[in-house]
């Protein structure tokens, strides 16, 4: 699938595509349901811009090159363009082959964090948080593309960092996602006490264990989890260590059920590695 951005302001000329929905999510009449559903609406590959002071980020929108089946939000890593998606790995391919949107945030150097303290450093001080991502994103993209919407197949990914952010926004957003994804993710703060990224955004976990162990760690809110995940990681990962998603994959418990945890022995903190595990995780969104 070709390459067709165009800039584009909120007003732009909505085309309805078809939508095919979920037969759990019917809770009116089949009728009524269908006239009630709001569908995709956007008419090309779309490249969109979002602000957070002088900090812009962009939205990637790619359309399928079949009739629409859903959507996929994929976040990048720490410092990762989203376009790595693209460019290292068969996301994009795989995607489109199976009808889904995909949206790629460009989301610099968040860790997805709750929100930016004093004691953040002073050039991560213009970073986006998770209530951004939420009330300056997601909600613009429901509200005006009609996509993302709880009552379609809507999905989150994420590596690296943005394992850590899928899972923040799936607990955040119960009602938005069916099924989430991390790969390489990073989950628990208070057992990392010296990691400069969690140091750089929360200050010294001994003078904010607050922070570190309640408000910015996603596996203290779990039971609030409400669809299945699937874990992957690599046993070489030297960058975020194979403790994080294993503390995960314990927190679940009975939740357990549904989700997969898949440790691969060979591979390490990569885009081969990330790559790798593509057509599992579409597997795993078509199956929920």
């Amino acid at each position: 699938m070709g390459y067709r951005l165009l800039f584009v302001g909120l007003n732009i000329l909505f085309l309805q595509i078809n939508c095919t929905q979920k037969q759990n999510k019917r809770e009116l009449s089949e009728l009524d349901y269908y006239n009630s559903i709001e569908l995709p609406k956007i008419e090309n590959d779309t490249l969109l811009s979002f602000w957070k002071g002088d900090n812009r980020i962009d939205i990637t929108i790619l359309l399928p090159d079949i009739e629409f089946k859903g959507t996929i939000l994929a976040l990048s890593g720490w410092d990762h363009p989203s376009s790595h998606w693209i460019d290292s790995t068969s996301l994009e391919k795989k995607a489109s082959q199976e009808g889904y949107i995909l949206i790629l945030p460009s989301m610099k150097k968040t860790i997805y964090n709750a929100e930016i303290y004093p004691e953040t450093r002073s050039d991560w001080q213009e970073e986006v948080t998770r209530t951004w991502i939420i009330d300056s994103v997601i909600k613009p993209l429901q509200k005006n593309f009609k996509i993302l919407l709880p009552e379609q197949n809507t999905y989150i990914l994420g590596l690296s960092t943005g394992g850590r952010g899928a899972l923040f926004l799936s607990i955040d957003n119960s009602n938005t996602f069916d099924a989430g994804a991390s790969l390489s993710g990073d989950f628990n703060p208070s057992h990392f006490k010296s990691d400069n990224l969690y140091r750089g955004f929360f200050g010294d976990y001994y003078k904010h264990k607050t922070r570190w162990e309640k408000d910015e760690n996603p596996l203290v809110n779990i039971e609030q989890l409400k669809i299945p995940f699937y874990i992957g990681h690599g046993l070489k990962d030297r960058i975020v260590p194979v403790k994080h998603s294993i503390l995960f994959n314990e927190s679940l418990g009975e939740k357990q059920d549904g989700s997969i945890f898949h440790i691969d022995s060979t591979a390490s903190h990569n885009y081969s590695y990330w790559n790798s595990e593509v057509d599992n995780v579409i597997d795993f969104f078509n199956s929920n």
